[in-house]
């Protein structure tokens, strides 16, 4: 919540294991802290006031599951499609893996084809 709905870029050491790893549907990967870093401040220039809200969690052992919904106004670039103002929404799920308390690796199921359908700036 601090790091993506608030901006809290700092906090990620505190958050996020030196080693972190996310995956993605896709097969790509974002390694380290400071790549994390620059995926969020990628994402929030295109989407200065995104916020999420869980919707439901849930854990097992070391995992950590989550359904969240995710907002934002599309004001910067995203995936080539420049800034519309408009407002988006979408869902998605992650699962974290925690080590020494905190966050190791995670795989996220972001509506990232929804995403993509908000932010065209031609729409049918």
């Amino acid at each position: 919540q601090a790091i993506w709905s608030e901006g809290e870029l700092d906090r990620i050491p505190e958050l996020f294991s030196a080693d972190f790893v996310a995956h993605f549907p896709n097969g790509a990967t974002v390694e380290g802290l400071a790549a994390l870093r620059g995926a969020i401040a990628g994402h929030r220039e295109a989407f200065p006031d995104w916020t999420e809200e869980v919707l439901h969690l849930g854990t097992s052992e070391n995992i950590v599951a989550s359904r969240f919904r995710s907002t934002g106004t599309h004001v910067g670039t995203f995936r080539g499609n420049r800034g519309t103002g408009r407002r988006v929404e979408i869902t998605e799920a992650v699962f974290h893996r925690l080590e020494d308390g905190k966050i190791a690796e995670q795989w996220i199921y972001p509506d990232i084809l929804s995403l993509l359908e908000q932010t065209a700036t031609s729409r049918q």
